[in-house]
């Protein structure tokens, strides 16, 4: 399971949570509340090695999220903290499933070298 969207049920956001700390994937999901959104991004349960290359990569970490805000800036507004966490608020809800797919695509690319197989 790549992320999570749901309207927020406390038990699926524990599960994802618990199933990407166990695979060692971010943690990506979103809260969908009528036509608004907001996508989380957790990269702090990872290994120290990945959050080290993630910490590597912050000036690509910057694009990404400059390049994201393009398509979503109306009424959107990302809040970060990068790149160990963080979120985009205030997302249309229309949105979610892009924003989070974006940023797995985009995380993955960096630590596509930790990759077993």
């Amino acid at each position: 399971m790549k992320y999570l969207i749901t309207t927020y049920d406390r038990n699926d956001v524990t599960d994802h949570a618990n199933y990407c700390e166990a695979h060692q994937i971010p943690c990506i999901y979103a809260l969908v509340r009528g036509k608004k959104c907001t996508v989380f991004v957790h990269c702090d349960k990872l290994t120290a090695p990945k959050i080290q290359a993630l910490k590597a990569h912050k000036a690509e970490f910057m694009e990404f999220l400059a390049r994201l805000s393009t398509p979503h800036a109306e009424p959107a507004r990302i809040d970060a903290n990068p790149p160990i966490s963080f979120w985009y608020y205030d997302l249309p809800a229309s949105a979610a499933e892009d924003v989070a797919e974006e940023t797995y695509e985009f995380l993955r690319t960096i630590l596509a070298p930790f990759d077993d197989t």
